[in-house]
């Protein structure tokens, strides 16, 4: 299946199609594009397709994830997705930063400030700017590499995601114009004549219970106790739940928010450590009160917030990173479906990630995206 746009174009596969991305070329159209992003289910072989597709998009930049669940006009699985930004509309350059404990936030700033010179010098006739992060990697690399970048972008508008299936231990992996690394992140910068705006929302209510985290150890995203109380068993406690008895599930029924005021953040738990510890998608530290929340209405939230995309007109693509614990409830409570035909109404693609980037924040059980609009 492909969608071909004169800005952005799409196609997805099954994971296990042979000569995949030929194939994907084929359903793309005959475009030049300046930056491809390759989304490789893990029914496919990494290695294979990352070499392949760049070989058959010579000339353009690729970018390729390990993902663990794909958007291409509705949720997919076991697909290998291409995204192709026609050149003619996005000039864009690209860096891939590798996930080395103690430099992230250096290389980050200093990638950043590459591209900056590099993508704006010879497109200053392009008025538009945004900057898109894809990684895969330690938590704490997540939020050190956000806040690098954020600094350093200043104004520039940033979004982006994480993906690799919190809670397992399967492989990571990514790469850009086929140098291949087990975890980090791509930066890149879009120069483009398409106006853009930022989407990011979440559909959560915090309610008045409040949890202290009384002890953690920020460099592992890990709270060991909760209110004094070992954090597993104190978290089930407030749910009403057996502590055997967490899963992803319970997790997305009851998720956690950090509050700023009027606004919040969303700290997502991943999963229980064996020694009945809670690790965290995002950074958490000694002291930090978080109060419990109850999950909206997604679907008209959703609903709202992609209509309000198409003032002043429609965009020709919305670019999304969608947090896998949105889809898994939208999955349970039975109106997947529903959000599927939304994504296929407002031409949203992109991926599930297990947190999301939105500015300086770096989240979870988000939607983080940006919509992109034809020129003017």
């Amino acid at each position: 299946m492909g969608g071909v746009s004169s800005l952005v174009s799409a196609a997805h596969v099954a994971g296990e199609t042979p000569d995949a991305a030929e194939e994907l070329r084929r359903l793309m159209g005959g475009g030049r594009f300046s930056l491809v992003i390759l989304l490789v289910s893990r029914a496919a072989d990494f290695l294979t397709v990352v070499a392949d597709a760049n070989a058959v998009f010579s000339g353009s930049r690729v970018v390729a994830l390990l993902s663990d669940g794909e958007i291409c006009g509705r949720y997919l699985d076991c697909s290998i997705v291409a995204f192709g930004f026609a050149a003619e509309h996005f000039a864009v350059e690209a860096t891939l930063v590798d996930d080395v404990a103690g430099r992230e936030g250096e290389a980050a700033a200093a990638a950043v400030r590459h591209l900056r010179s590099a993508a704006y010098s010879p497109n200053a006739m392009m008025p538009h700017r945004f900057c898109l992060t894809l990684g895969c990697g330690r938590r704490v690399f997540e939020d050190i590499f956000t806040s690098a970048v954020a600094a350093t972008a200043e104004a520039l508008p940033l979004i982006g995601g994480t993906v690799g299936r919190t809670g397992t231990h399967h492989d990571h992996a990514l790469s850009l114009d086929g140098a291949v690394s087990p975890r980090g992140a791509v930066l890149m910068t879009f120069v483009t004549d398409c106006p853009v705006s930022l989407v990011c929302t979440d559909h959560l209510q915090p309610t008045a219970a409040r949890l202290v985290i009384t002890s953690a150890d920020p460099a592992r995203s890990v709270v060991h106790t909760i209110n004094a109380v070992p954090a597993a068993a104190e978290f089930a406690r407030i749910v009403g739940v057996a502590p055997d008895a967490l899963s992803e599930e319970v997790f997305a029924r009851h998720p956690l928010v950090f509050r700023m005021g009027n606004d919040h953040d969303v700290r997502t738990i991943a999963g229980v450590e064996e020694d009945g510890a809670l690790a965290f998608c995002c950074r958490v530290e000694t002291g930090m009160v978080l109060s419990l929340a109850e999950p909206g209405d997604m679907l008209g939230l959703l609903t709202r917030t992609l209509s309000g995309l198409t003032l002043p007109g429609v965009p020709e693509a919305v670019f999304v990173c969608d947090s896998t614990l949105r889809w898994a409830e939208a999955r349970d409570s039975g109106f997947a479906a529903d959000i599927c035909e939304l994504f296929q109404q407002y031409r949203v693609v992109g991926l599930r990630t297990d947190g999301e980037r939105c500015g300086s924040a770096y989240m979870s059980q988000t939607i983080a995206g940006v919509a992109i609009y034809p020129p003017t």
